[in-house]
């Protein structure tokens, strides 16, 4: 099942430029997750008294042009994938006609009390109907090509305080 929701970009959703941040993408995605968790009842008002909640493990966000401030964004999510622990989002975002960013994460169920991963059952993801076989990735290409030689090129630094 393909799940679909709206949204509005706001003045906190953007950059010095008038354009949408990453920050605010992943916000945007996050909330369609739980609305589309929501519409199946296994959104975090309806597991949270089991004694389980949602957590998300990793994004893998490629951006493909920045919407401005005050557009309206559509945002499609689906399940790709699951395994026994995870379950695996795709999304893709438009504005108007125009797909502007894919997506896909990782999300596990945890035990509040314990911690641990739980097991996901068929009655836990059959709800959500999953589009096994698609992936947001699947776009066509767009005929740019990595640069075999770059003019500069620096070392960069992890340090403490970018963790």
């Amino acid at each position: 099942m393909i799940f679909k929701t709206t949204f509005q970009t706001g003045f906190c959703d953007i950059n010095k430029d008038k354009k949408i941040t990453d920050r605010a993408i992943l916000k945007y995605l996050e909330e369609c997750s739980g609305r589309h968790s929501d519409t199946v009842k296994n959104g975090v008002a309806d597991i949270i008294d089991d004694g389980i909640t949602w957590v998300l493990l990793s994004w893998n966000l490629k951006v493909l042009n920045r919407p401005s401030y005050n557009s309206e964004l559509t945002v499609y999510t689906y399940i790709s994938r699951t395994t026994k622990l995870y379950v695996y989002r795709d999304f893709e975002v438009y504005a108007g006609n125009t797909l502007v960013a894919v997506a896909e994460s990782v999300w596990i169920l945890v035990a509040t009390k314990t911690m641990r991963p739980v097991r996901l059952s068929d009655d836990l993801i059959v709800p959500y109907n999953p589009e096994s076989g698609r992936s947001a990735f699947d776009f066509p290409d767009t005929g740019l090509k990595e640069s075999e030689t770059y003019d500069k090129v620096i070392d960069y630094y992890i340090r403490k305080t970018d963790i």
